[in-house]
């Protein structure tokens, strides 16, 4: 006997049976107008109308989405389209050559700039610690220093760790 017999809207039927292959049990009636089913992995019930009004059944299949994961109806056209294949032009060798050429142009400033943080990251660190007033005009030059690098870093589009005192660099 096919459960989904009683169910009047085409729509519903088609969500229900979909839903019943992909892993739902039928658990019968609820009363005479609306039927019940189960996912047996978490013991969720689900009711539905038999005959339903306007669009629920994708209110229904969206809860079974929700409850499952297990999509049986997606928004849109689902024939495939007959347009023609056109590759992206996306070429990965050239992507990498790209990138060893950026490397080869600005990689070794970069490597600098990065020492050059962490040398004066640690170089206020240690100013900030000693505290001296001899230190004092040195720390704003290492603070102004250290930000001239950070927006240099910025420009060559590098991620960089902001320097934050007492915080060790990266």
């Amino acid at each position: 006997m096919d459960p989904t017999k009683g169910i009047t809207c085409p729509d519903m039927r088609r969500v229900i049976r979909e839903a019943l292959h992909k892993g739902w049990v039928w658990d019968g009636f609820s009363g005479t107008t609306h039927g019940r089913i189960l996912w047996p992995k978490t013991g969720a019930h689900l009711a539905f109308g038999l005959t339903p009004s306007l669009a629920s059944w994708k209110t229904v299949a969206t809860d079974i989405q929700k409850t499952s994961g297990v999509e049986v109806w997606r928004k849109g056209n689902r024939k495939r389209s007959r347009k023609p294949f056109r590759p992206s032009g996306y070429d990965a060798a050239h992507a990498a050559r790209e990138r060893a050429a950026w490397h080869d142009t600005w990689g070794d400033e970069v490597d600098a700039l990065r020492e050059a943080h962490a040398r004066l990251s640690a170089e206020l660190d240690g100013l900030i610690v000693s505290g001296t007033r001899a230190d004092v005009e040195r720390f704003r030059h290492a603070y102004q220093e250290i930000h001239d690098v950070e927006d240099r870093l910025e420009q060559l589009h590098q991620p960089i760790t902001h320097y934050r005192p007492g915080a060790a660099s990266a």
